[in-house]
């Protein structure tokens, strides 16, 4: 006898379709963390090469959204660009200032937000010369609350990556049940 029966088939079968029905929701929500989690981390990433270039070169830097006319206009949700900025004008001029990184977000349906200006703009020294400010990261979900992280960046330059800090699942910006939400 080779083959399986009627009922091993069955039996298999829904074995399949549980594990599918449990196993697919949960991995949804694992990419979704997957994918804030990586924008969280390039943008940690790309403010520290524009402090620390700051620093090294004593000179302004710029991280912010380039129109296409190279102006800062914080449109922070399609993606933004670090530049030396030698003559402090906040454009960038590429026969004057350097590129140092163009980014893209991968997702144009997730909403980034700042809440600070269209730019940041890091000094000799490491500080902002702009107004601090917040970064959220809401993935286009219903339930946004649930994977939403942010960066808050302060006046001296320094950033810091928000937190679960009352243990529910969702990051807060500052105390207890002070979640991060995207919706106005």
């Amino acid at each position: 006898m080779q083959g399986f029966s009627l009922l091993e088939l069955i039996i298999a079968s829904a074995l399949i379709i549980v594990t599918l029905t449990f196993g697919i929701p949960s991995l949804h929500g694992a990419l979704i963390q997957n994918r804030i989690n990586n924008q969280i981390y390039n943008l940690s990433k790309d403010l520290l090469l524009a402090r620390n270039h700051a620093i090294q070169y004593e000179t302004q830097v710029v991280l912010c959204h380039l129109s296409s006319s190279n102006i800062c206009d914080g449109e922070w949700g399609l993606g933004y660009s670090v530049f030396l900025d030698r003559n402090r004008d906040n454009v960038y001029q590429p026969n004057d200032d350097q590129l140092l990184l163009l980014r893209d977000y991968q997702n144009a349906n997730d909403l980034i937000d700042f809440n600070g200006h269209d730019n940041i703009r890091y000094d000799f020294d490491g500080r902002l010369n702009s107004i601090s400010g917040t970064f959220k990261f809401c993935p286009a979900i219903e339930d946004d609350e649930a994977y939403s992280r942010a960066i808050i960046i302060s006046l001296s330059g320094r950033f810091r990556v928000s937190q679960d800090i009352d243990n529910d699942g969702k990051d807060e910006l500052a105390g207890n049940n002070d979640h991060i939400s995207c919706r106005s």
